[in-house]
């Protein structure tokens, strides 16, 4: 596995955006990599990345696995993946785009994102786990712990609670929890938190 790719949010937004709107025109994948990579530049650390997938699609692979290989963060290849499964890989780019894109606190841009991954059909606790590693920090740590505590049985609204998010997000993340519409209150609390 490669060291992960470092690029800006600002980047990724524009590499997802542009890959969406090519997909959805009906433009082939490699072609779409191809002038992607060269709008970049090749020797970019994106366009060389890009070109790395490109070669293992062209090998007949899928593409979250060469992007997982490239350095792409774990929650964008996990959504890849879902998105080349369900034939919704234009939508899951835009979307993941849409979050980087979100100004606002850290819980703000977790809730878009968990919501994205739970209604792309993701279960919770690899969720989790992939939005730990993308959140990196003492944010990500919190993160892990909830998913070690909600591995072992506990609800996720109580998981939060034991490590002290907030009172009103754990309460709504409690209700959607009962009401089984998690990913609906996860996104409808990310409209109001700062």
């Amino acid at each position: 596995m490669r060291k992960k790719l470092r690029v800006k949010d600002q980047e990724l937004i524009l590499f997802c955006e542009m890959l969406s709107l090519l997909i959805s025109c009906g433009v082939p994948i490699l072609d779409t990599f191809s002038v992607f990579a060269e709008h970049l530049g090749l020797r970019t650390a994106l366009g060389k990345a890009i070109m790395y997938v490109r070669a293992k699609v062209a090998e007949g692979k899928n593409i979250a696995g060469p992007m997982r290989e490239a350095g792409f963060p774990s929650a964008l290849c996990q959504l890849v993946f879902i998105g080349e499964s369900t034939g919704a890989l234009d939508v899951c780019l835009r979307k993941y785009a849409d979050v980087l894109r979100t100004p606002g606190s850290e819980l703000k841009r977790f809730c878009m994102l968990l919501a994205l991954c739970i209604d792309r059909g993701l279960p919770l606790v690899t969720a989790l786990d992939l939005l730990a590693e993308q959140f990196g920090g003492s944010f990500g740590q919190d993160i892990l712990k909830v998913k070690t505590r909600v591995d072992g049985g506990a609800t996720f609204a109580n998981a939060l609670r034991r490590e002290n998010f907030d009172k009103l997000f754990c309460a709504v993340v409690a209700a959607g929890e009962v009401g089984g519409i998690l990913d609906t209150v996860l996104n409808r609390f990310a409209e109001f938190v700062e």
